[in-house]
């Protein structure tokens, strides 16, 4: 009969599935004026590099609204957020994220 003293028993945890960054915090973006002016409006498609802090590192422009001041302001803005950083596991890992800013007129305030 075999003694049990030499055996260990382990669980065995499901792979675990990277998580992409996630916006924890961020101030909108200003509408700028020449913008509204015009009655611009657009979504901008940003792509920033989030560090494993959730500070943007790095952001460049994925897809214009087709009006620049729109543009830069998006860019502007995302560069000031922070991020839940990506995870590989439990490990957090810098990672791109495709971020849409949407400006959008509701009043007529010029």
């Amino acid at each position: 009969m075999a003694s049990e003293e030499g055996l260990c028993r382990a669980s065995v945890a499901p792979p675990a599935t990277p998580q992409h960054p996630a916006l924890l915090a961020g101030p909108r973006p200003p509408y700028p004026r020449s913008a509204r002016r015009r009655g611009a409006q657009g979504v901008v498609v940003i792509r920033a590099k989030i560090a494993t802090t959730g500070d943007v590192l790095e952001t460049t422009l994925a897809r214009s609204s087709g009006a620049q001041d729109l543009d830069h302001a998006a860019l502007r803005a995302v560069r000031r957020w922070h991020f839940r950083p990506a995870t590989d596991g439990r490990r957090p890992v810098e990672a791109w994220a495709q971020i849409p800013v949407r400006f959008r007129l509701t009043g007529r305030r010029l």
